[in-house]
């Protein structure tokens, strides 16, 4: 399921601070800094939704750390996001290493009202 939720609600559940701590530079993978995916939607290009993976009562974003900081240069923290829900209760050993599982963070009032239909 897809909403769009404000990037201000989204900060908390980031994985990263992708501006304040980029991605690692790895030789046989290719990945693209904040700056260079802020300059491909300045041309007008548009990004695929992010992911916000939810584990019963707690939320990690698990894909689009770039995505989200670009567009908070771009837009601002009331910007509305696509974001792509997961609900991973119950499998989450099986999709995560454990670091990643540590990184959740406990689901607030401001994400709850956005995933309501997801938590059910």
């Amino acid at each position: 399921m897809i909403v769009n939720i404000p990037i201000r609600v989204l900060m908390k559940y980031r994985e990263f601070d992708r501006i304040k701590k980029p991605a690692p530079n790895l030789g046989f993978l290719h990945s693209n800094t904040v700056y260079e995916v802020k300059e491909w939607l300045e041309k007008g290009n548009e990004c695929s939704p992010i992911e916000l993976s939810i584990n019963y009562n707690t939320a990690l974003l698990t894909d689009g750390n770039h995505r989200i900081a670009a567009q908070n240069l771009l837009h601002g923290l009331n910007y509305l996001i696509d974001v792509e829900i997961k609900n991973v209760s119950g499998k989450i050993n099986e999709i995560f290493y454990d670091h990643t599982i540590k990184r959740f963070k406990k689901i607030n009032n401001k994400l709850s009202k956005y995933i309501k239909r997801e938590l059910v």
